[in-house]
């Protein structure tokens, strides 16, 4: 899947994209990783097939936590699609890739995570392995994410 990037920027500062949005609670989320976050996988495969660009939300409602995949030209999310349009308008037809993506007060400094899972086309392609990966990304951030908030109880009860 390609697109024109200025078609993107328009298309995503329009939110002429599809969306979805699932929520549940940490504790149902890391109950099965695998059952939680395929309806994203499938859903993001489903527009890829369709040649949309797309969004897919997972809210931990208890946890001020955001996974995502997001379809795009560039790995920056598409909340951050002013960025985008200056660092690539006018760049032509560029290859779609899918993006991993958390948003946590505790996952960094910069409180995003963004990786990116496949070009869109071998994301569908391989959806099974797709899957499995964001499981293990998912993961990996969960695990930072508590790391780092014990990591800051700690500082924060010693400087008290």
């Amino acid at each position: 899947m390609k697109m024109d990037v200025d078609e993107f920027i328009e298309q995503v500062t329009n939110e002429q994209y599809a969306a979805t949005n699932f929520t549940m609670n940490r504790k149902a989320l890391e109950a099965d990783l695998q059952k939680a976050l395929t309806p994203l996988v499938q859903f993001i495969t489903e527009q890829i097939n369709a040649d949309q660009i797309a969004q897919a939300r997972l809210i931990v409602d208890d946890a001020d936590t955001v996974f995502k995949l997001e379809t795009g030209v560039i790995n920056l999310p598409f909340d951050n699609i002013k960025a985008t349009s200056k660092i690539m308008a006018g760049d032509g037809v560029k290859p779609i890739n899918v993006y991993m993506i958390v948003e946590s007060p505790d996952v960094n400094r910069s409180k995003l995570r963004i990786d990116e899972a496949a070009a869109a086309d071998d994301f569908v392609k391989q959806t099974p392995a797709m899957t499995t990966r964001f499981v293990e990304w998912t993961q990996d951030q969960l695990n930072k994410i508590d790391a780092n908030f014990t990591a800051g109880e700690e500082e924060a009860a010693e400087t008290k």
